[in-house]
């Protein structure tokens, strides 16, 4: 059974890897089928979507404003550890 994946950037915004790990872990140990590998596969592209928009945001974020440590420690999180 597919994981039930974040929605939004939003949801995985303060995420740290143990908490990504098991969706990604999950997906990849998902037996895949000729009938279900589409629904897989959209599984796997919004998990990525979602986490790499969150990644980006944190750039941006930093990037906008590269004084505030909240900022800084968010993006070193999202470059180094996830």
């Amino acid at each position: 059974m597919l994981p039930v994946l974040p929605a939004s950037p939003d949801d995985v915004a303060n995420a740290t890897w143990a908490d990504l790990a098991p969706l990604y872990e999950a997906l990849a140990e998902e037996p895949l089928t000729p009938s279900n590998i589409r629904e897989w596969l959209a599984s796997w592209s919004a998990l990525d979507a979602v986490v790499e928009e969150a990644y980006g945001l944190a750039m941006i974020a930093y990037t906008a404003n590269t004084a505030d440590q909240q900022r800084e420690a968010a993006y070193l999180r999202w470059a180094t550890e996830i």
